[in-house]
């Protein structure tokens, strides 16, 4: 007969390491929320911190306070007065004020509408995406916090001012980028290129579950 005091108890069973946000028990669960709330303070922070760049470039860079109105705004450049760029980092940034009525780059002027409903969609499926679905890894919600946020912080400035208030230019001494643009622009191409990454190189993410919790 075996003696009892001889048994050695099995060790407890390691769990595998959660990646990302998978699912499958309360731990993904966790995960998922957690991935949640980064998305969701992804997109408030960048959508604050660009509403403020906005309003504090447009009252200081110019030397007098710049004034949007819709009704005072045809081609995105008359409500701007002449002013110097700001030099913030020599022969790379400079602040330099501007109004867009088109998209990333001038593309489009004068087409707000079709902008502003190209950024209700595309908050509104990036939204209902990180509602329903609880896989992929925490940096595809980085993402697409970043890109939701520069949505909204565009979307704002065409619903109020019908243009977008723009500051930032790069190698002003060079040429190499032409552009003015801001914060949100900034958050936008980041997102899309981090997408871009993680669907390209990232590992494949676990199944999804479906639905978020109700």
């Amino acid at each position: 007969m075996t003696d009892p005091l001889l048994i050695k108890p099995m060790p407890p069973a390691q769990k595998a390491p959660q990646r990302g946000c998978g699912c499958g028990g309360p731990d993904a669960a966790r995960l998922w929320i957690r991935c949640v709330r980064l998305f969701v303070i992804t997109t408030l922070l960048v959508l604050a911190a660009d509403l403020l760049v906005k309003n504090l470039a447009f009252r200081y860079v110019a030397g007098e306070p710049v004034m949007v109105s819709p009704p005072d705004i045809a081609d995105g450049e008359e409500v701007v007065p002449p002013h110097d760029p700001i030099v913030v980092v020599p022969h790379v940034l400079s602040l330099r004020l501007r109004t867009n009525t088109g998209a990333v780059f001038g593309l489009g002027k004068g087409k707000q509408w079709f902008f502003e409903l190209v950024s209700v969609v595309a908050v509104g499926m990036i939204a209902a995406y990180v509602w329903r679905h609880r896989s992929g890894p925490w940096v595809q919600y980085l993402a697409l916090g970043l890109v939701c946020g520069g949505a909204l912080g565009n979307l704002y400035d065409r619903v109020r001012f019908h243009a977008v208030r723009d500051m930032f230019w790069l190698f002003p001494t060079t040429g190499l980028w032409p552009w003015i643009f801001n914060l949100a622009d900034a958050a936008l191409m980041v997102g899309v290129f981090l997408l871009l990454f993680v669907t390209q190189f990232g590992s494949k993410p676990p199944p999804t579950c479906g639905t978020g919790p109700r």
